[in-house]
């Protein structure tokens, strides 16, 4: 029998951030929810058996009663079932937001089922779940050691949560994970979370769906006041997933599995950075933005760099009133640099090499060089004078 399913993880509904204002944060909350909402209208467009949550599904245990219960009212409403596995941020243990209303009363034909126990769960004839709830915020202890090879029979799907020690670096402490599980433990499909972007180890046959909802901008070291409880803060905990899951289809046991990402996502991060060395490419940049699709549900950072005339400087108060249309902007204009006026070059004439460089771009100029070359030559200049003013600084 052949198993379709969603993978889903790290949604950390609930999340604080201490980075933007509350407006914004209250729009980043509220965007997690309606990325879950996307999780089940993408479970409606194709034959999906279940959806698996794998781990995380808040950001903490203290989670409000009011956003707890959205939760199970939203997960619910989807068409298929829902299992739901603790994480090392909602993790199993007393006091959890599993052992508190109205988590702990959901009844048997409830669509929502929590992963509360190491031990198989059958979710269709010849398909099993062998799930690994996470119990504590650290653990030494390989979360799929309890599974053995011969122990069920058919499709064979493991539920975990925590890292695949595929380097050194990683820390011992954070539900270690071997790259060789799915063979060592006899699996079809391992099905993680943990990790927030999307990786796929064991050709496809163990994977991280990243988060369902983006937590920051990716590759830089923007922080937005959310932190992962890990005890090393890796790239892989800090939230640059892109708003995805991944469907999953098995076609029997030992079979391959068929892995597709499917984008889910609500707000999209944008960082953006432009050389800027006119006005009119000063201007270009801030028109493409004016003009870009979805603003109301994009972020976004501007990162110029380059010279600019002082009039044109003046207008960026202008432009961000402009980029309001944004759910949040910033604009860092740390890398520009006036461009220069006679008496800058002139001081920049007796400045060792860069002087010597300028005297000979001076000399060709004067010269009355072919257009192209005039403009290239211009451009030189202005680079140099960039330069020489960011190494003074």
């Amino acid at each position: 029998m052949a198993v379709r399913f969603l993978h889903i993880a790290d949604l950390h509904l609930g999340l604080r951030t201490t980075r933007f204002a509350p407006d914004v944060a209250g729009k980043l909350q509220e965007a997690r929810f309606q990325a879950l909402e996307n999780v089940g209208k993408r479970a409606s467009e194709k034959p999906t058996d279940f959806i698996l949550v794998c781990g995380d599904l808040f950001d903490d245990n203290t989670v409000d009663r009011s956003t707890s219960e959205r939760a199970l009212r939203l997960l619910n409403s989807f068409a298929c079932g829902v299992f739901v596995l603790p994480g090392n941020h909602d993790p199993l243990c007393a006091g959890s937001v599993w052992d508190r209303a109205p988590w702990k009363d959901i009844a048997d034909d409830d669509n929502v089922r929590v992963l509360r126990e190491r031990s198989p769960v059958s979710v269709a004839d010849g398909v099993t779940l062998l799930p690994c709830p996470v119990r504590s915020k650290t653990s030494l202890s390989d979360p799929f050691d309890w599974i053995h090879t011969n122990d069920t029979q058919g499709i064979r799907i493991g539920v975990g949560h925590g890292s695949v020690m595929d380097r050194p670096q990683l820390p011992v402490d954070d539900h270690p994970i071997p790259e060789s599980t799915p063979q060592d433990r006899g699996l079809d499909y391992v099905a993680l979370g943990h990790w927030h972007g999307e990786r796929r180890f064991a050709d496809g046959c163990m994977a991280y769906p990243g988060t369902h909802e983006q937590m920051r901008f990716p590759d830089t070291d923007f922080v937005s006041g959310w932190e992962s409880r890990s005890s090393v803060q890796l790239a892989e905990f800090n939230g640059d997933g892109f708003g995805n899951a991944l469907r999953v289809e098995i076609s029997a046991h030992g079979e391959k599995p068929v892995v597709e990402s499917v984008p889910v996502g609500h707000f999209r991060w944008r960082d953006t950075a432009h050389e800027v060395m006119n006005a009119d490419d000063f201007e270009q940049v801030f028109q493409n933005l004016a003009e870009a699709e979805t603003p109301e549900r994009t972020l976004l950072r501007v990162k110029l760099r380059g010279v600019l005339p002082i009039a044109k400087l003046a207008e960026l108060d202008g432009i961000r009133s402009m980029l309001n249309r944004y759910v949040w902007s910033d604009v860092d204009q740390s890398g520009l640099t006036l461009t220069p006026t006679d008496a800058d070059l002139s001081a920049l004439e007796s400045q060792g090499m860069s002087g010597k460089v300028l005297t000979r771009i001076q000399e060709e100029l004067a010269s009355e060089p072919p257009q192209d070359r005039r403009e290239l030559l211009e451009h030189a200049r202005l680079v140099l004078y960039r330069l020489n003013q960011e190494t003074a600084q």
